[in-house]
């Protein structure tokens, strides 16, 4: 848009096509969409950084343990460079791995339907079974997470913000991520196990079993930090 000339011999016409001219190319949609797009992309790839700096972590005492080797060859003992991939296992360090992966122990899903989610394990198959023949783990978490409540709520909206839905499933050593934290929540083994996914109604009993005792936890005020949606 020339502003040089005059704008009173433009017509009403004229002058509106120019005005949106000119906003056109203050404002383009094409290039606000990609700039969004390149900041979802750097915070996920922030995201993965940090999950990967958070593995390295864990998986540092494997990596200590295997860092020497011995050259048979040569005779020689050298310090290999050795690192864990983070997505599969090296044969041999699934035990390793197991020592991290107790009942009780807190751990973060990262993948599938509930990643993201906290989750405690209820039971570890270190060396794997005929059906699953890899280091596996029953955990029961939490879906969604009770919600804030204030001391100016009523007790009826307290109870509907204080519910929890919980999940049951195995996953795959890979698929999750231990922290240093355990609970001591008692879920009943004989209605939370691995024959629950046999039947739709068993599974249900189970899911049912955990978010009754996430919630009773949940009102007695401890493991505050287990109940809250991590934010990321």
């Amino acid at each position: 848009m020339n502003l040089n000339e005059d704008i009173s011999s433009l017509s009403t016409e004229e002058l509106r096509q120019r005005v949106d001219a000119a906003v056109a190319q203050i404002v383009n949609p094409a290039r606000v969409k990609e700039q969004l797009v390149e900041q979802l992309k750097t915070q996920i790839r922030d995201l993965e950084m940090f999950i990967n700096f958070i593995q390295d972590e864990v998986g540092s005492p494997l990596q200590a343990d295997s860092a020497r080797c011995e050259c048979k060859a040569s005779g020689k003992t050298g310090s290999g460079a050795t690192r864990a991939d983070s997505s599969r296992l090296p044969p041999g360090n699934s035990k390793k791995m197991g020592k991290f992966m107790k009942p009780g122990k807190v751990v973060l899903v990262l993948a599938g339907r509930y990643s993201g989610r906290k989750a405690v394990i209820v039971k570890n198959i270190d060396d794997g079974t005929s059906d699953r023949p890899y280091s596996h783990a029953l955990v029961a978490g939490i879906d969604r997470y009770p919600r804030k409540v204030t001391a100016a709520m009523g007790k009826k909206k307290i109870a509907k913000r204080s519910k929890i839905k919980s999940f049951v499933k195995v996953y795959n050593y890979n698929h999750l991520m231990p922290t240093r934290y355990s609970v001591d929540i008692p879920l009943d083994k004989t209605v939370v196990n691995k024959d629950v996914f046999r039947d739709p109604a068993l599974k249900r009993k189970a899911r049912r079993e955990a978010k009754v005792k996430f919630e009773e936890r949940y009102k007695t005020g401890k493991n505050k930090w287990f109940f809250q949606k991590l934010r990321f």
